[in-house]
């Protein structure tokens, strides 16, 4: 009887053991099912990088058409007589966007340097130049891109443009346009350097003054 009985208990140890693994791998399998999920709604949700370089011309995304048309820098901004400053640089894109089928809103306008370091516009508040704006159906735009950044993130930059603001989420399943700027060591060298005052401007459908000015 003592004997049966110590079998008895053995077998049911074992059956436990054996019953608590199987949980543990199903444990497993099932954290893993639901981490590959997320990973894949993650990956799902990210917008849809449209690639090209600014003398490709028009970029064409599904709601939108963009053009660099040219890439300027300096250390003083004139806005009207306001004078802006930075003891970084300010790097200048200029823009044609147009939408073509219906009106839209751009508010997804960064710039990602050589390192993965992702930069702000300038807001018009303290330059005058436009951090966000609405395109007409049909008319192009044009648009002065402002940003004040270090000398080091020149060479190799590339201008991220979508319609909505990354950092709330609402570029979700978007096509977001990513634009070499082109700027290897000796232009990036040339735009550091150049320190002439320009006027800035607010996207409007009439092209603006890219001259240097004066300033007293």
């Amino acid at each position: 009887m003592s004997e049966a009985f110590s079998r008895s208990t053995a077998r049911r140890r074992v059956l436990g053991t054996l019953a608590a693994v199987a949980l543990f791998v199903l444990a497993l399998s099932l954290g893993r099912v639901v981490s590959d999920q997320l990973s894949d709604s993650q990956a799902s949700a990210a917008p849809f990088s449209v690639t090209a370089a600014a003398s490709d011309g028009v970029i064409s995304l599904d709601y939108v058409d963009v053009a660099v048309k040219s890439v300027r820098a300096t250390d003083t901004l004139v806005d009207r007589d306001e004078i802006e400053t930075t003891t970084a640089t300010f790097l200048i894109v200029d823009l044609e966007v147009l939408a073509p089928e219906r009106s839209v809103h751009l508010g997804g306008l960064r710039l990602r340097g050589a390192d993965g370091t992702i930069y702000r516009p300038t807001g018009s508040s303290r330059t005058g130049c436009s951090d966000s704006t609405s395109i007409a159906t049909g008319l192009p735009t044009y648009w002065m891109a402002c940003f004040e950044v270090p000398d080091d993130a020149f060479r190799g930059a590339t201008m991220l443009l979508g319609r909505g603001n990354p950092e709330s989420g609402l570029d979700r399943r978007e096509q977001r346009a990513e634009i070499d700027l082109e700027i290897d060591h000796e232009r990036a060298e040339a735009l550091t350097a150049a320190n002439d005052p320009l006027p800035t401007s607010r996207a409007d459908i009439e092209p603006y003054d890219v001259q240097p000015v004066e300033v007293e």
